[in-house]
């Protein structure tokens, strides 16, 4: 026991005492989608009228959200097989590029394990002729 100068007052021991219990805790803020697997089955709706079908099948992901995978795009009478190659985040905020030999389109949107939805640009060659288009998309399983 500690004690004071004075003798006739003395001081209780120093105690630590625990006023609350605390937990330190951590939150997910989101985990990536997966979107590995069935293919995403949809439709692009152009500004000028035009729409078309696509049946997107994304074949990897890495744990960082990279994409990649194959699309077969019907508009115009037209059939494409294109490679698929993006990026989906946390948030499901995602971002890819198609291609093939006459044609390009980039997208950006959303997307769940369920859906992918957002807009589109496309440049595509028709029979020797440039084209351009964007719209907006949107894919399910």
């Amino acid at each position: 026991m500690f004690t004071s100068k004075n003798a006739s007052r003395s001081v209780s021991p120093v105690r630590i005492e625990s006023l609350e219990s605390r937990c330190l805790l951590s939150a997910s803020v989101g985990s990536i989608p997966n979107l590995t697997g069935a293919p995403f089955i949809g439709t692009a709706r152009a500004t000028d009228g035009n729409s078309g079908t696509i049946v997107m099948t994304v074949t990897s992901e890495s744990p960082k959200g990279a994409c990649k995978g194959t699309a077969t795009i019907q508009v115009l009478g037209y059939t494409e097989s294109v490679t698929a190659k993006g990026t989906v985040n946390k948030k499901g905020q995602c971002s890819v590029h198609f291609s093939a030999h006459n044609f390009s389109s980039t997208v950006t949107g959303t997307a769940t394990t369920s859906l992918i939805t957002g807009k589109f640009n496309l440049a595509y060659t028709i029979m020797g002729h440039h084209r351009a288009s964007h719209g907006t998309f949107s894919l399910s399983r």
